[in-house]
């Protein structure tokens, strides 16, 4: 899924528990901010892998991980 903020802010619904979401996460995305939900064969709700994620951070992860 590609967002704009106005309409990603409707994601936590797919979760099927708003409340729980709120607390965990920000309902608002940065500027280029990255979600992943992800929803299984059989699932109701959809799950959330990531919010808000900057590309350049997961990257630069990726590449301390793989330096070791």
């Amino acid at each position: 899924m590609v967002s704009s903020n106005g309409i990603i802010r409707f994601a936590p619904h797919l979760t099927g528990d708003f409340a729980k979401f709120a607390e965990e996460f920000d309902i608002k995305v940065g500027t280029g901010g990255v979600c992943v939900l992800e929803k299984e064969d059989g699932d109701k709700f959809w799950s959330v892998k990531e919010w808000g994620v900057k590309p350049k951070d997961k990257l630069a992860a990726l590449n301390l991980n793989n330096a070791s």
